[in-house]
């Protein structure tokens, strides 16, 4: 479903990690009958031509046999060095004009807000980036395949924290009003209790 002039748009799922925190397997956790990676992968599939889901190694097979698309974990040389990495796997893994990135543990998100960051794509822009509360949100967002090689230089770098991409980027940031969202959009789980306390 490629949107506007755009010729082809990638779903890139991250389900990585480790989880330490939530102390399980945050992606088959349950929200509202599904499981938390189900609710991204949805969204995506939507929105998107294709999706590719880059996975920690643990649960490739179990996605595997839910999903109809590509899983994937990351290209060897930058396993484990966290989003940057999976964002370049996917990259790598499937030619696009533009990407939307969106993690595996975000409940309450919501097509209309991607549809949103899509529609404010440009060809002077490398990135559309959702700020929440004065927060960034580049976990949650929509990258011109122009900035693959940008992802390879910090990686090659190790530099791995996804500010300083949008520091090389030409980014356009869109807060909550033109969003039409809230911050509770925007939580992601990281306990147990985060998903308790969701209404």
């Amino acid at each position: 479903m490629s949107m506007n002039k755009y010729r082809k748009t990638i779903g890139i799922l991250l389900v990585g990690g480790e989880s330490r925190r939530y102390g399980g397997e945050k992606a088959f956790a349950r929200f509202n009958n599904n499981y938390l990676f189900q609710h991204s992968f949805q969204i995506l599939t939507e929105c998107c031509d294709e999706v590719v889901i880059i996975s920690h190694p643990r649960l490739k097979s179990r996605i595997e046999d839910m999903v109809d698309v590509k899983v994937i974990e990351d290209i060897p040389i930058y396993r484990g060095l966290g989003p940057l990495a999976g964002i370049y796997s996917g990259m790598k893994e499937m030619c696009g004009d533009w990407y939307v990135v969106l993690p595996c543990d975000t409940p309450k998100m919501e097509q209309s807000i991607i549809k949103t960051l899509l529609n404010h794509r440009d060809d002077d822009l490398d990135a559309v980036i959702p700020v929440i509360k004065n927060r960034l949100q580049p976990l949650i967002g929509v990258y011109s395949a122009h900035t693959e090689m940008s992802i390879k230089k910090l990686l090659d770098q190790n530099v791995l924290k996804m500010t300083a991409l949008l520091e090389e980027c030409n980014v356009l940031y869109l807060k909550e009003d033109v969003l039409g969202c809230s911050e509770e959009h925007f939580k992601n789980i990281n306990f147990f209790t985060d998903l308790e306390n969701l209404s």
